[in-house]
């Protein structure tokens, strides 16, 4: 009774959020209905943690935990597989919300492995460069497999081990990672502690928030409610943060722009023309068309291959 208290805790109290992890989960597999509560996630959770004055802080965000699929089995398996665990697959949760993308467990099928590591390194960037606490489980950024084993607190072998050797990692995956979370280290404005507002930190200035459509608009109150949207623009201003440095100073950092689509298909989308970012250069991307160093100007368009993060920072004139 009254078991879950999920954003019910008092502060300074920090909470593991499971709503954002089945939100990430659904939306890198295909089964959100639209990217309105994707953004609340994206964003820090407000819904769950502003309205008792706590921040964005307090959620800690995870898309696998000690228990549960981990990131490699939950792209490659849409069942758990727990026979060795002696309950004839009866224990562990049913609830997995994962995709073996078109084959239960491993396979030899070259497009089926490259689709899998690239919905592994997205759910990785989406983790990392999402407000709020990351939280990762071991493992998880070098695709550590427990051969779909949920529930693994029994076995102390190989399925449960960290294998550190690179034989079977997925070293693509990790490099994802490693550049989200130096990203995130370097950039305050990838890790703010207040809550985005969706507009100005000083008058006349950009919004400290904007959500971007495909089309270059901003997201309107009618692309919120399109279950059919698959691809989301999150622009971050870093000029100036509305969270002061440690002495008080006004902070100023690189604006960003992340893209996400989680489509099916290629997604042109358009970066709109702005009185304060007029060049920017990826600096993360899951499409191999679009690699990092990439320039790319305020006008322009650009094709995000399916299934895929792009991320932008904002380029010196």
């Amino acid at each position: 009774m009254d078991g879950y208290l999920v954003g019910k805790m008092p502060p300074p109290w920090v909470e593991w959020n499971d709503q954002y992890r089945d939100t990430i989960r659904d939306f890198w597999r295909g089964q959100s209905a639209g990217t309105q509560t994707v953004a609340t996630r994206l964003a820090g959770s407000s819904d769950l943690y502003a309205d008792d004055g706590r921040s964005a802080y307090n959620s800690v965000n995870f898309v696998t935990a000690h228990d549960g699929f981990t990131v490699r089995d939950l792209v490659s398996y849409d069942a758990k597989h727990n026979e060795a665990n002696g309950e004839d697959n009866r224990d562990g949760t049913d609830n997995n919300r994962s995709w073996n993308h078109g084959a239960e467990g491993e396979t030899d099928d070259p497009e089926i492995r490259a689709l899998r590591r690239r919905q592994a390194a997205n759910l990785m960037a989406t983790l990392c460069l999402s407000n709020g606490v990351p939280m990762l489980t071991a493992g998880d950024e070098r695709g550590r497999t427990q051969g779909g084993n949920n529930n693994a607190y029994c076995q102390d072998n190989e399925i449960s081990w960290v294998d550190w050797r690179p034989d079977d990692a997925w070293l693509d995956v990790y490099e994802v990672t490693k550049t989200a979370l130096r990203l995130r280290r370097e950039h305050p404005a990838l890790r703010q502690r207040h809550w985005f507002e969706g507009r100005p930190t000083i008058i006349g200035g950009p919004k400290d928030l904007a959500w971007l459509h495909p089309s270059g608009r901003e997201m309107t109150d009618e692309d919120w409610y399109d279950a059919g949207l698959r691809t989301v623009g999150m622009f971050v201003s870093g000029k100036p943060l509305r969270t002061p440095g440690p002495h008080g100073e006004q902070q100023i950092d690189s604006s960003f722009l992340l893209w996400f689509h989680a489509g099916a298909e290629p997604a042109e989308v358009y970066l709109p023309d702005n009185d304060w970012v007029s060049a920017g250069a990826i600096v993360l991307s899951t499409d191999p068309g679009l690699p990092e160093g990439k320039r790319v100007e305020v006008g322009e368009v650009l094709t995000l291959g399916a299934r895929t993060v792009v991320v932008m920072e904002e380029a010196a004139d």
